[in-house]
């Protein structure tokens, strides 16, 4: 398969400037009017210097949110700090004699810096973060066309912490709500995992909806119950740490699972309890509807198309104090799917050919993580092996089995310890039925893929990162196909 990638390694470079464009008018704006500000040669009398404090306090500094009777335990209050720095322990971020805490752009965490309100809002309990991400990608070999395509994602991340809301101790309410523009190149590329996983949300489509919305109670320091609208993509977070294709691999095979994808939509209803523990979620024990609800709300018909238990658990370990896990993942639908088996296709007299269907469907997963290498000193320096492989019933599941295997480096070259660097590799084994199904139109053949990137980060809030992905197409007629790109990801 690697045999035309000397061939194949072209960039439409016209196109490139485009992107780094957007980039760069997303960022200088913020800098441009923080410079214009410190830069301007403006002498106020003490009456307007005045005047114009009591104008930004007005727009951001708020008193305690009223349904609050005061300030959550050990948080700053109306204490200010000489610094920017934030208190020791569990108190929140203090406030301090400038507005914006984090004034200087190349250092802060968000592209806006953070308002007094808005600190006031995490102090009691209302989180938000935002992440804009925008992916420029060339399809420069093989698939079914040689595009280049621009698109992006935009998502808001709320979080509503019960208790410091003045509600229950351990409420909390997330929620993923999200916009997608422009275009991507998974239709031209014409590949069983595509190769940008992100962009296949909400639906493939622009359009903004929420895809998540569920609440979590914690019944002690270990078990929580939790029930609503899951984000596929924000669960499987929860346990394998895999990015969500905006941080780290972009191919499907590489982000999830990809036996799941039968059982498992992009986002559904469901419940279940989850045991938790520091390292992350250890078990979970999840039922949830087969429909797809992510751009509805998926209630009117819940469960009339049947239901997906799903179980997890993992073992944390340590070798040598490097910290690792091994998981089993198994889930299970009563759902009727059509079958991938040709005995099950018949010819009806007065109907034509009548497409078999299959009850139920099963798949097993086994996840294993282990971090290689780590920097006592700055354990964010790190070298982490990741693998996963999943076998599933061939029938109605068109992907019998699948694998992968990944290695991430981060912080790697002094004075860039926030870049990171993977290389990753996929193998699909498409089912021998539904092989022999569509024999007579396409023959077909298991499908592989790897994938490297490269994350730069520009500040602590703009990272932008160079990927490459050479996969073997399931068609045996079509020729190995080379996505090449570039993603830009922004905090706000």
């Amino acid at each position: 398969m690697f045999d035309v990638v000397a061939n194949n390694l072209r960039l439409s470079f016209c196109s490139i400037p485009a992107f780094l464009a957007c980039v760069f008018f997303a960022v200088i704006p913020a800098v441009s009017a923080e410079d214009n500000l410190k830069n301007a040669d403006v002498e106020f009398s003490s009456q307007n210097e005045n005047t114009l404090n009591m104008v930004l306090t007005g727009l951001f500094h708020r008193s305690p949110a009223p349904w609050v009777d005061s300030c959550c335990d050990g948080c700053c209050g109306d204490e200010c700090y000489d610094s920017c720095t934030e208190p020791s322990g569990d108190e929140c971020t203090g406030c301090c004699d400038d507005l914006f805490c984090e004034s200087d752009v190349w250092t802060r965490s968000t592209m806006l810096p953070k308002s007094q309100f808005r600190n006031d809002l995490e102090c009691h309990g209302i989180d938000f973060k935002g992440y804009a991400s925008q992916f420029y990608q060339n399809v420069t070999g093989g698939g079914a066309s040689r595009d280049s395509e621009y698109g992006g994602k935009i998502d808001y991340f709320l979080t509503l912490d019960g208790g410091k809301m003045g509600f229950n101790k351990g409420l909390f309410v997330n929620i993923h709500a999200e916009t997608r523009f422009g275009q991507d190149v998974n239709g031209p590329a014409r590949q069983v995992s595509p190769p940008n996983i992100n962009m296949l949300m909400p639906n493939g489509e622009q359009e903004s909806a929420i895809t998540g919305l569920y609440v979590q109670q914690m019944l002690n320091e270990e078990i929580a119950v939790v029930g609503g609208k899951f984000n596929s993509y924000d669960l499987f977070e929860l346990i394998v740490q895999t990015g969500r294709g905006v941080d780290g691999f972009m191919n499907a095979s590489l982000v999830l699972p990809t036996v799941l994808a039968r059982t498992t939509s992009l986002s559904f209803l469901g419940a279940g309890v989850m045991k938790i523990q520091k390292e992350g979620v250890e078990g979970a024990l999840l039922v949830y509807d087969t429909q797809n609800s992510a751009t509805e709300t998926g209630i009117d018909d819940l469960f009339s198309e049947g239901a997906v238990v799903l179980g997890m658990w993992r073992k944390f370990y340590k070798i040598d104090g490097k910290a690792g896990y091994q998981g089993i993942v198994g889930n299970y639908s009563s759902r009727s799917y059509r079958s991938v088996d040709p005995s099950s296709f018949i010819f009806v007299p007065g109907q034509g050919i009548v497409v078999g269907e299959e009850s139920g469907s099963w798949t097993l997963t086994h996840l294993m993580s282990q971090t290689l290498w780590q920097d006592c000193c700055h354990p964010k320096r790190n070298i982490t092996a990741y693998t996963q492989f999943g076998i599933s019933d061939g029938n109605p599941n068109p992907i019998a089995w699948s694998g992968s295997a990944s290695v991430t480096a981060n912080g790697m070259i002094h004075g860039r310890e926030n870049d990171a660097i993977g290389i990753g590799y996929y193998y699909l084994g498409l089912s021998g039925d539904f092989k022999q199904l569509v024999n007579p139109v396409v023959s077909l053949r298991d499908t592989q893929g790897v994938e490297l990137y490269y994350k730069a980060a520009v500040t602590p809030w703009l990272a932008i990162t160079a990927d490459i992905q050479i996969m073997d197409p399931a068609q045996k007629a079509q020729d190995t196909t080379t996505v090449a790109g570039l993603r830009a990801v922004a905090s706000f």
